[in-house]
């Protein structure tokens, strides 16, 4: 698995854990400031995607926990925070409660217990898979782009993530796409002790405010965030509040 290490020798690790048909090159805003503040930032791309190749693997949210604790391990770290975006909130969830002790704090941004069920979430999940099985990558990846950023002046954050999409292999994408529409830890996350931010993003289509809201209610002690201009990646189109959130958590 492809990851970058900076700052080895510092001894306060964290890991940043990417969305889905994103890469390590989506923590492009964060890493500079972790790496300032005197964190040992460690940046992997998830089997599939980016620079991480996906031979005789199947993506689950269990088994790319597994594959963190694997790379903790290699890494000789015994403890980190984690933080993680979309899919990368999931699988932090997941971690922290399989391998409770090798966490110290958590942040969980525009992600969710559970992506698709009754109350929303699964129809734009099978829409992504529709558009990326229907349509030639390049535009299939356009479309979903343009759904994650709308706007006109984000043009610069469209291109950098259709970019990544188009890095992933598409068995990783789908099995990805599958294991967050079975992804259920609504009433597990309740056994999540450690120190937890949970951010969100007023204007996040994707993952509803109502899911972080249900993280906050059943994580106790945890804190909640809503970063008003923000959408679904708010580490990207709100930088500077994110930076300030998360430096703030960790410094705690």
């Amino acid at each position: 698995m492809y990851y970058q290490d900076l700052n080895s020798n510092e001894k306060n690790a964290v890991i940043l854990l990417h969305g889905l048909g994103a890469n390590s090159d989506s923590w492009q805003y964060q890493v500079p400031e972790l790496e300032k503040a005197g964190y040992r930032v460690i940046v992997p791309d998830m089997p599939g995607f980016g620079k991480s190749p996906y031979e005789n693997k199947k993506n689950t949210i269990d088994s790319m926990a597994d594959d963190i604790y694997a790379l903790m391990q290699k890494l000789g770290i015994e403890q980190a925070s984690l933080i993680g975006l979309s899919m990368g909130g999931a699988i932090a969830m997941q971690f922290a409660l399989k391998y409770p002790q090798m966490v110290k704090k958590l942040l969980l941004a525009n992600t969710a217990a559970r992506f698709a069920n009754k109350t929303g979430g699964s129809l734009y999940t099978l829409t992504r898979i529709i558009i990326m099985r229907v349509f030639p990558r390049r535009v299939g990846a356009k479309m979903v782009a343009k759904v994650i950023f709308p706007h006109k002046h984000q043009k610069e954050f469209r291109d950098e993530f259709i970019r990544e999409i188009l890095m992933a292999d598409d068995r990783a994408y789908f099995d990805a796409v599958k294991t967050l529409i079975a992804h259920n830890l609504e009433e597990q996350v309740q056994n999540i002790t450690h120190p937890t931010l949970i951010i969100g993003g007023k204007h996040d289509l994707v993952t509803l405010n109502f899911r972080q809201e249900l993280l906050h209610e059943r994580i106790k002690g945890s804190k909640l965030v809503i970063i008003q201009k923000a959408g679904h990646v708010s580490a990207v189109d709100s930088a500077q509040e994110f930076n300030k959130e998360m430096l703030d958590f960790l410094g705690e």
